[in-house]
C-alpha cells in the first residue's frame, strides 16, 4: 500500500514545533536617499541600507534573535500595535521561524 505522500518517503516533513512569529516590517527611503527599515510590531528594531532586500537582511535576524530569546526564556514578547503607515511606507509582512 502507498505511502500518503505517493511513496515518496522524506519529501514531506513531519509537523515540527518550530514556533513562528510575523514580523512587520515598514520600509522607507529616508531624507539621503537610503533604505529604512523598522519592526512595526515590536519595539526598537531598525536599520538603513542601500536596498529593500539589505535591510530585510539586516532586520529579521534582529528580529529572530530577540523574539528568540524573549520566547526561550518564558519571558512575554512586547508586542505592540501596528501604526497606520504613511503613503509612502511599504509594509511587508515576513514569517520568522525561530
Amino acid at each position: 500500500m502507498p505511502d500518503e505522500n505517493l511513496g515518496l518517503p522524506g519529501i514531506v516533513p513531519p509537523q515540527s514545533d518550530v514556533p513562528v512569529f510575523n514580523c512587520v516590517v515598514h520600509v522607507t527611503i529616508d531624507g539621503e536617499g537610503q533604505v529604512f527599515a523598522k519592526t512595526a510590531n515590536l519595539a526598537g528594531i531598525e536599520c538603513h541600507g542601500n536596498s529593500q532586500l539589505n535591510v530585510l537582511s539586516k532586520i529579521v535576524p534582529l528580529f529572530k534573535e530577540r523574539v528568540g530569546a524573549l520566547h526561550r526564556s518564558g519571558e512575554p514578547i512586547p508586542w505592540i500595535d501596528v501604526e497606520t503607515p504613511t503613503d509612502d511606507t511599504q509594509v511587508l509582512l515576513v514569517p520568522v521561524h525561530l
